[in-house]
């Protein structure tokens, strides 16, 4: 659907119009025609393809491909068939990820090195958003899909709006939480790059990567935060199949991910790590922004509740890991 019936919905609901206006949605299904020659693809794995595989570092996107189409995978990563490049007219989205990705990376480090003024940061920011106009167009130029383009009238003037309302609203929540003192927020670092080398059996290992957006400490806790200016898919764990086998859970296996990849470069015990996506979409509409990993609530049969990083369950993940390679 596009996002133009998207804003109607919004704004409905925003504006209090359901009295007077009313959208109905319908799915139509139609049944694909189905080849009768049952068309499999099957590609033996080479000597050069096992090379491929050893030297190559993973992130949880490319697990997530492999998990989701393993051809696609194989295309993409093994043979590394690039897809021809198009004009994207939605350009403007990727565009906007990066930039507030760029703002709230400036906004930690300046927080990190200065706990002080932690308040006066926050509103020179505030600030720059609404009265420097340069400031997020430069920013936005530093794309090179939208280098030099007008960004006053048209789809790029939109989403110029969109981040500076979205991270404004963040940022006042940001605020809130670091001048809590039962929260206790410390900012140990921002766009964090972890990397490991695990073995999966006797004879092959197998290098991971991840980027986290923010660590922060928090109510002793050291949490482990993803930005996520798009849809949030399934966050609840249910069991370790989901995890590896249905790419509807991507965004909680990253979780996961992170969670283990700081465990094992930091060591120690796990319990005191913790992970979360900040949704921009539930904070402008008025949600928690702070979306933890959860399970169901065995014991009371109903609801849900926190998923534990504890040691037994990231050794469960580790093994499953070992199984998907």
């Amino acid at each position: 659907e596009s996002r133009f019936v998207r804003q109607l919905e919004y704004e409905v609901q925003h504006q209090h119009l359901t009295d007077v206006v009313t959208i109905h949605r319908r799915q139509i299904s139609v049944p694909p025609k189905l080849s009768t020659l049952g068309n499999v693809i099957s590609i033996a794995k080479k000597k050069s393809d096992i090379d491929t595989l050893k030297k190559m570092t993973f992130s949880v996107s490319t697990l997530s491909t492999y998990i989701n189409c393993p051809l696609q995978f194989y295309l993409s990563k093994v043979a590394q068939i690039e897809v021809p490049r198009t004009i994207d007219e939605n350009v403007e989205q990727s565009v906007v990820g990066k930039v507030i990705h760029a703002v709230l990376e400036q906004v930690a480090n300046e927080l990190k090195s200065d706990i002080e003024s932690r308040e006066d940061i926050v509103q020179k920011y505030q600030t720059l958003l609404e009265e420097n106009p340069t400031y997020l167009r430069d920013l936005f130029w530093e794309s090179e899909e939208v280098k030099g383009q007008d960004l006053t009238q048209g789809k790029l003037f939109i989403a110029v709006e969109v981040v500076k309302r979205q991270l404004k609203s963040y940022l006042k929540e940001w605020l809130k939480e670091l001048s809590n003192p039962a929260l206790h927020v410390e900012i140990v670092e921002p766009e964090m790059r972890m990397e490991y080398e695990f073995p999966v059996d006797e004879k092959m290992k197998f290098k991971m990567k991840g980027f986290a957006d923010l660590v922060e400490k928090r109510g002793g806790m050291t949490v482990i935060l993803d930005y996520k200016t798009g849809y949030i898919h399934e966050l609840c764990y249910s069991d370790m199949d989901d995890l590896f086998g249905n790419p509807e859970f991507k965004q909680l296996l990253q979780l996961i991910t992170y969670a283990y990849l700081y465990w094992k470069l930091k060591g120690g015990e796990p319990q005191g790590i913790t992970c979360a996506l900040v949704s921009f979409q539930s904070l402008m509409s008025g949600g928690t922004f702070l979306l933890e990993p959860q399970q169901p609530d065995t014991e009371r049969q109903k609801g849900k509740i926190p998923l534990e990083m504890t040691k037994e369950f990231l050794q469960l993940y580790e093994e499953n890991l070992k199984k998907l390679f």
